[in-house]
């Protein structure tokens, strides 16, 4: 191993020297071979020797698009204490100043908190993103895991970022099967208040792993029927069933695991699928107005039983989904009527 390590450090040499036997991307690739292969204090070592060779030609191999930020993040005392940040373009100084910026007040993530080093957010926006897709796969240190967290709380909450959904989802499940917090990480994936997050949880049903499995349940226990005593796809099942009835109107709530033991983020807005009309995603209240008629219905539906309100609801979104004809004469019915037949082919 020491001798592939040492030809690591040779082949940066050469090209520190301008020599033609490589060229800077091989030497690139070096720095993130040394890494992943050999540790990251052979990173170190190495990074230290190229320096004390050519310090800013070595520094400026970081700048290169194919380097991953945890190579920069376990560099970057080495590139602080000898005064080279200078050499760094600016996604890797604007990346070093939001990891100092969180490690120096260790803040827990709120709503629509910008740190200090966000006065300019639109140019953060993809910073942030290679921060956290190049560095989720990395487990450091209990910092690293919170720079990631916040980076995926700031994209979440900031800027809505939905393509990287899936990716917390992920590192969610890694970090409750290495025994490390994903608190932080649960909170800022609910915070994007996009529903379709949690199919990519409901995937992990499918997952050969038990503790993927629990863990899945765990998350998605909010959701009726689904619990331990299912096997995993009968809770799949369930899932799909629940988020294709009852998309259109939930609304998010904004409960985690930091505010409740058995969290329900998202809840459905009985009134608006019994109207068959979206729910607003951040109120719960129905969109667009209402006829007098519907008013009218909602006066009446609101002033029965929340388990008859559950049914109603229920029936009004099957009948609307198999026979929208029927549902439609069905809904101009008075209200009293509406509630009998529900009864009626509900029981049978």
């Amino acid at each position: 191993m020491n001798l592939i390590h040492n030809e690591y450090e040779c082949n940066i040499m050469i090209v520190l020297k301008g020599g033609k036997e490589m060229g800077p991307s091989s030497s690139i690739q070096s720095f993130e071979e040394i890494r992943t292969k050999y540790g990251n204090e052979k990173l170190k070592k190495a990074f230290v020797k190229a320096v004390e060779r050519n310090e800013k030609q070595s520094v400026q191999l970081l700048n290169h698009s194919s380097i991953e930020f945890a190579t920069l993040y376990l560099l970057r005392d080495e590139l602080s204490s000898r005064s080279l940040i200078r050499y760094l373009n600016e996604r890797n100084k604007t990346a070093l100043s939001i990891v100092n910026d969180i490690l120096s007040e260790r803040r827990t993530p709120e709503p629509e908190t910008m740190y200090a080093i966000c006065d300019e957010p639109q140019h953060l926006h993809s910073i942030l993103s290679w921060m956290l897709l190049t560095g989720k796969n990395e487990n450091l240190s209990m910092d690293y895991r919170l720079v990631i967290d916040r980076c995926a709380s700031l994209l979440t909450t900031i800027y809505r970022e939905q393509t990287i959904l899936e990716d917390v989802v992920d590192l969610m499940f890694v970090r409750n099967k290495n025994n490390h917090s994903y608190h932080y990480l649960t909170w800022s994936l609910f915070e994007a208040r996009e529903p379709s997050a949690m199919v990519y949880i409901a995937e992990y049903f499918r997952s050969a792993d038990s503790e993927d499995v629990d863990f899945c349940t765990q998350l998605l226990r909010f959701i009726p029927e689904i619990n331990e005593d299912n096997n995993s796809e009968a809770n799949h099942t369930l899932f799909l069933r629940w988020y294709e009835a009852n998309l259109p109107y939930l609304f998010y709530n904004g409960e985690s695991l930091d505010t409740a033991k058995h969290p329900v983020p998202y809840e459905v807005a009985l009134d608006a699928k019994y109207l068959g009309r979206p729910a607003n995603l951040n109120t719960g209240g129905i969109l667009g107005l209402l006829t007098d008629t519907e008013e009218q219905l909602l006066n009446a539906y609101y002033k029965i039983s929340n388990k008859e309100q559950i049914m109603l609801s229920t029936y009004s979104f099957r009948l609307r989904k198999h026979d929208l004809t029927r549902w439609q004469q069905w809904i101009q019915t008075p209200f009293h009527e509406q509630l009998a037949l529900a009864k009626e082919e509900t029981h049978d």
